[in-house]
């Protein structure tokens, strides 16, 4: 078993902005209001594998909007909600 430490924001924004390939169709994300959410490299890459399945169903690039969602739904897949931060980050 490997440990990894939990990533501070400035990593998490650092793993958002490189998350996608070149060629995923994306639009104006910004990766310092999703690195305010508290979360691990794996559960990052749920949430941007999640919104982009999302997208894709519409069909459309991803965007914020699916994020956003993709971001509550793993969360609550992992026992927790938003927090108050967390959701001031998305207004």
């Amino acid at each position: 078993m490997i440990d990894f430490p939990f990533p501070a924001d400035t990593q998490r924004q650092e793993i958002w902005t490189h998350i996608y390939p070149e060629r995923t169709p994306v639009g104006d994300l910004q990766s310092d209001r999703l690195a305010v959410v508290a979360a691990t490299g794996g559960t990052i890459s749920n949430i941007a594998r999640r919104g982009a399945f999302m997208a894709a169903a519409q069909p459309a690039s991803v965007e914020m909007r699916h994020l956003f969602e993709a971001s509550r739904r793993e969360l609550r897949k992992l026992g927790r909600d938003m927090t108050p931060d967390e959701l001031d980050a998305w207004r």
